[in-house]
């Protein structure tokens, strides 16, 4: 049998530490298998979770924002109401003052006359 020197049993031991740390890492691969599904299992939830939260956020942004949109709608709708009220408005009170200054006039026209006729009056009865 042939005789080993130091170096060569260095050798030779720490290739069967290396043998031996693969075996026990070939044995141990179910576990981190496992487990490493385990984890990609629960990231996998984790990210569904969110997805679905960020659905729901998506969801009533978007309720959010087509409910602002009918209020815009709603707003421009009640300017040009109002802004015809107020034409309207406007239009009537118009109104109001030609027929005021119709009546003013009928009234001094009316006036006028009751005048013209007091005078008359007067100056023929005193002849």
């Amino acid at each position: 049998m042939r005789q080993y020197s130091s170096a060569e049993y260095e050798e030779l031991d720490v290739l069967n530490r290396y043998t031996n740390n693969l075996i026990e890492g070939l044995e141990n691969s179910p576990d981190m298998s496992n487990q490493l599904k385990n984890n990609i299992m629960q990231q996998d939830n984790n990210i569904n979770k969110m997805e679905r939260a960020i659905q729901s956020k998506d969801d009533e942004l978007e309720r959010k924002m087509q409910r602002s949109i009918m209020q815009e709608k709603e707003i421009e709708y009640k300017k040009k109401l109002i802004t015809t009220r107020d034409r309207m408005l406007q239009l009537s009170q118009e109104k109001n003052v030609y027929k005021g200054k119709v009546m003013y006039t009928l009234l001094a026209i009316i006036i006028f006359l009751v005048c013209i006729m007091l005078a008359v009056y007067i100056y023929f009865s005193k002849k």
